[in-house]
């Protein structure tokens, strides 16, 4: 998406008025060149604008710093690229850990403690619906 299409949703931005514009102004400027140079490098559109768009969300808590630095848009491009690395190293994870455990037995229902406590619940509940129901369990 877009800048402007994300900025609907902002209702203030915790960097103080001149912070708030600055951010702004730094978001707008550059936001679809970071989504293309990670997408580029991630192979994925919708992943690169997560990864940017989380980046802008830590550029707010650390604006106070970054904004002394002679190209903020370097740090929030160096911040997507940590998440973007995160993600991928927790994906590699799990895949690694199915190999290495198998994978989860599937369950296909719930288990016989569930269903009698159902259809006790369901007996009970019966004569207090006034109605003859036929519960199958």
């Amino acid at each position: 998406m877009e800048p402007d299409a994300h900025l609907r949703g902002v209702r203030s931005v915790e960097a103080g008025a001149d912070g708030d514009r600055a951010v702004r102004d730094l978001y707008a400027r550059s936001y679809a060149r970071l989504v293309g140079v990670v997408g580029a490098v991630g192979r994925d559109r919708h992943e690169a604008e997560e990864a940017v768009q989380d980046a802008f969300v830590r550029l707010l808590v650390q604006w106070e710093t970054v904004s002394m630095y002679e190209d903020p848009e370097s740090w929030v491009r160096r911040a997507a690229f940590g998440y973007l690395s995160k993600r991928r190293r927790k994906v590699r994870n799990g895949i690694r850990a199915v190999v290495r455990h198998g994978a989860q037995p599937d369950d296909t229902g719930p288990s016989g403690t569930v269903k009698s406590r159902l259809a006790r619940a369901r007996a009970a509940l019966a004569p207090l619906l006034r109605e003859d129901v036929n519960w199958h369990v």
